[in-house]
């Protein structure tokens, strides 16, 4: 029911501007290559590092300090979609979902076979708090491109019980609901996530019921 948040402001520009400080589950996963020297490798786990404690500062909620980590990051490389991923998905947990969502949207474009991208940038235009943000349409689309590529995927899942949910196509809304809820469960997510999960599939019945009273 979250953005999945994970390895792997504007347009580019501001993207660069903001990295250099001039402006306001397993997702990705890195394999080392049995021929890498232990000089290549070392510079892997130099790159590795500060990704691993910024996705850990924003599971923790020290989101001032992962955009610091990642700020870090970009310096070095203004073209890291993980570290660019990671700084869309801090931004919109800091409500600052019109820099998110423009983030994510020049991601999309660039890497439309990234299930993560896809999935965030549909539940921010599912529950974005302000009403210009917000498409519920567009969310069905983007959730429904993000499961193709994920379908075992409990996060995408929710996502996509809630864009339903928001376009009010309650029924779909429970089905995926259920589906997100069994994976979470199948997979082992953690305590809050299940509640979070069976507290959706509670709202998508209340709401593909009390419609189906309407109904003759």
């Amino acid at each position: 029911m979250r953005p999945v948040i994970g390895l792997p402001l504007f347009w580019l520009s501001v993207a660069i501007g903001w990295a250099q400080g001039t402006t306001q589950e397993p997702v990705y996963e890195y394999h080392a290559e049995p021929e890498l020297t232990s000089v290549e490798e070392l510079h892997l786990e130099a790159e590795l590092d500060p990704l691993l404690r910024a996705q850990d500062l924003l599971k923790k909620g020290q989101r001032v300090e992962a955009l610091t980590e990642l700020r870090a990051i970009l310096k070095r490389d203004i073209h890291n979609t993980v570290a660019l991923t990671l700084v869309a998905t801090t931004l919109s947990e800091m409500g600052r979902q019109r820099e998110a969502i423009q983030l994510f949207e020049k991601l999309a474009s660039e890497h439309d076979q990234d299930y993560v991208v896809l999935n965030n940038l549909a539940w921010l235009q599912a529950t974005a708090s302000e009403a210009v943000l917000r498409n519920s349409e567009r969310a069905v689309r983007l959730a429904r491109e993000a499961l193709l590529l994920a379908p075992g995927s409990y996060n995408v899942w929710s996502t996509m019980s809630e864009a339903y949910y928001r376009n009010g196509q309650y029924e779909k809304a429970y089905r995926a609901a259920q589906q997100a809820l069994l994976l979470a469960q199948e997979q082992k997510a953690d305590g809050p996530r299940l509640a979070d999960y069976g507290e959706q599939l509670n709202k998508c019945r209340e709401a593909m019921e009390t419609f189906s009273l309407l109904d003759p």
